[in-house]
């Protein structure tokens, strides 16, 4: 079955959004909570609450039933929780963006533009893996958010990235094939979305400010 897509996502404030965590934390598993207020960087807990409030707002508008007591984030895997939906977020460049799906796997990542260079992409991949892809056309942040972007989809950790073989528009993870997708809503960055099964139509982006998310959470949330 096609996919079709949307992309939520938000700039991240400069400062603490009290408002935001106030309202999140307490509705989150107590695990996640502790994690999150024992982080050192505020900044940091502001951007992962922020995906959540996106993923809260992709289930709104897609029609689909939120409870955010019921997510569970695994250690070195991929969060989960809904039912029939596959989720990715991500976070960098002063942004944070949440892709929904259906029910097959999706991933998501996005880096600003230049955050990568051909040195980093040899941590991932071989010598001559690198070669290889520089000689495609490939750009060092292109190729490494879509490898974060097929990882995520897979539900493991970048450190298997050296198992993917990128082409232009699919990346091959041992032996299952993603169709690849780049998201161009926010210029400053690069985005790709790896997804099971090609996105049959324009990827919906929607950007929303801070202040408008903490106003209408409430809407979101299950009774």
């Amino acid at each position: 079955m096609d996919q079709v897509l949307s992309l939520h996502y938000a700039a991240v404030p400069a400062q603490p959004c009290d408002a935001l965590e106030a309202f999140w934390l307490p509705r989150l598993p107590p695990m996640k909570r502790r994690a999150l207020e024992g982080l050192r960087h505020s900044a940091d807990r502001t951007a992962s609450i922020l995906g959540i409030a996106l993923l809260a707002r992709a289930c709104a508008y897609a029609g689909v039933a939120f409870d955010p007591s019921a997510l569970q984030f695994p250690a070195r895997a991929k969060p989960h929780g809904l039912i029939g939906h596959d989720f990715s977020i991500s976070h960098a460049g002063g942004f944070v963006g949440c892709v929904l799906g259906g029910a097959d796997s999706v991933g998501f990542d996005w880096e600003a533009k230049e955050a990568a260079e051909w040195s980093d992409v040899r941590h991932l991949v071989s010598p001559a893996e690198t070669d290889r892809l520089r000689s495609a056309g490939w750009r060092a942040t292109a190729a490494w958010v879509a490898m974060e972007a097929i990882v995520k989809a897979v539900g493991v950790g970048i450190e298997q990235a050296g198992d993917i073989r990128l082409d232009a528009a699919a990346g091959h993870f041992q032996q299952r094939r993603f169709y690849l997708t780049p998201v161009t809503a926010v210029p400053s960055q690069v985005a790709w979305v790896a997804s099971v099964e090609p996105v049959v139509a324009s990827i919906v982006s929607m950007e929303y400010r801070v202040d408008s998310l903490s106003a209408a959470l409430s809407l979101a949330v299950a009774a």
